[in-house]
């Protein structure tokens, strides 16, 4: 378990669905492009609160990096406070990343990623 890859229906200790993992996911994608995680606090109290409260900024503003902004929307629907606005599932995620990087024809690593 680690606060800062925890979806806020975690953090309240309420029922997980796959959303939840969604929401992680989202939390590593946010990591890996923004070169941090979507929330950072003194103590894991104040992550907690972010997770609950605060919107993630768009990573493309954290990072400094017009080239990544592409990625934001996508990003900050895994992001989503609430699990039914973010993505239904792995593939509806696939989806959206190969929309915005590459044309549907070419596969690309987002295909190969999921291996539809």
């Amino acid at each position: 378990y680690s606060v800062q890859f925890s979806s806020p229906e975690q953090v309240m200790d309420k029922r997980c669905l796959p959303a939840s993992d969604l929401y992680s996911l989202g939390c590593i994608f946010y990591e890996a492009l923004a070169g941090r995680p979507p929330f950072e606090g003194d103590n894991g109290l104040h992550i907690m609160a972010q997770t609950l409260s605060a919107p993630a900024q768009p990573m493309s503003v954290v990072r400094g990096d017009p080239a990544i902004k592409k990625y934001d929307d996508v990003v900050l629907q895994l992001l989503a406070k609430e699990p039914h606005k973010r993505y239904v599932d792995g593939a509806e995620v696939r989806d959206a990343f190969a929309h915005v990087t590459e044309t549907p024809s070419s596969g690309g690593w987002m295909a190969k990623l999921f291996k539809k």
